[in-house]
């Protein structure tokens, strides 16, 4: 059988078209196959040079001391300054500890005094607005003459401090309460 009789025969026909779909088919997945690798080794190197860059920043200033702005310590004169502020008048203040939790602890401030009911009112916006993680109830309000007696218990938050000043204690739990090292794994 002569060459160009074979490819000109009929019965070869579905043959040649089935095997060039499939060489076309199999040199399109190599295409997209190499495609994908080169797309992954741009990815993998655009971050690489993003970590090299992110390497050679200066470090930037730990936020320790500006989370503890939020949660800084309140005395009772600090509240009856922010009471004063508005025109009421603080007589007593008296500091009771609160309930311990795991975060840390609640402190409750009662304070009496007088003031009249717009300075009242005035207060526990400025209470509130002032000092972060308080919370001002009023306990009484009494008329006093031309004046009102007010008393109020004032909850704030002390935290009990952020992780770098906890994590070197030595009271410090290691989740299974226990040191790292005290027990032989083996």
């Amino acid at each position: 059988m002569d060459f160009h009789e074979f490819l000109n025969d009929q019965k070869y026909t579905r043959l040649f078209a089935l095997s060039s779909c499939l060489f076309l088919a199999l040199g399109g997945w190599f295409l997209l196959a190499r495609q994908t690798e080169k797309s992954l080794a741009a990815s993998i190197r655009t971050e690489n040079e993003e970590i090299r860059t992110f390497s050679t920043l200066p470090e930037s200033p730990p936020a320790g001391p500006f989370l503890a702005s939020f949660l800084r310590p309140l005395s009772g004169e600090n509240l009856a300054a922010s009471l004063e502020g508005t025109g009421a008048r603080v007589n007593s203040i008296s500091e009771e500890e609160g309930e311990d939790e795991p975060e840390g602890k609640i402190k409750k401030f009662h304070i009496k005094g007088t003031a009249d009911f717009s300075q009242m009112v005035q207060s526990f916006g400025i209470i509130e607005s002032k000092n972060r993680w308080c919370a001002m109830d009023l306990k009484s309000l009494k008329r006093a003459g031309d004046v009102l007696a007010y008393e109020v218990e004032i909850r704030t938050f002390q935290s009990r401090g952020t992780y770098d000043q906890e994590k070197y204690r030595p009271h410090r739990s290691y989740g299974n309460r226990e040191k790292p090292g005290s027990k032989n794994p083996l």
